[in-house]
């Protein structure tokens, strides 16, 4: 199995590239399974950072609603 791939960039050329800013709000979520509970990562990408800032405080007040303390939330600017 090949893990790389072979890029060709033409010589010379000049293009003008257009990317998008975005943010990645990062939490755990918890499987609970009769006497056992996993965690597992989670992530959400948004456009604007007040939309994940927004997804950020809602994360937060469904986990006061279940009364969890050990929870955090990360965004970060890709």
């Amino acid at each position: 199995m090949n893990l790389f791939k072979k890029l060709f960039i033409p010589s010379g050329e000049q293009a003008e590239l257009k990317a998008l800013n975005s943010w990645m709000v990062r939490w755990k979520s918890i499987d609970y399974n009769g006497l056992l509970s996993y965690s597992k990562d989670e992530t959400e990408v948004f456009t604007s950072k007040e939309d994940a800032e927004i997804f950020k405080d809602s994360l937060y007040n469904a986990r006061k609603l279940l009364k969890d303390k050990s929870f955090s939330v990360k965004i970060t600017e890709n």
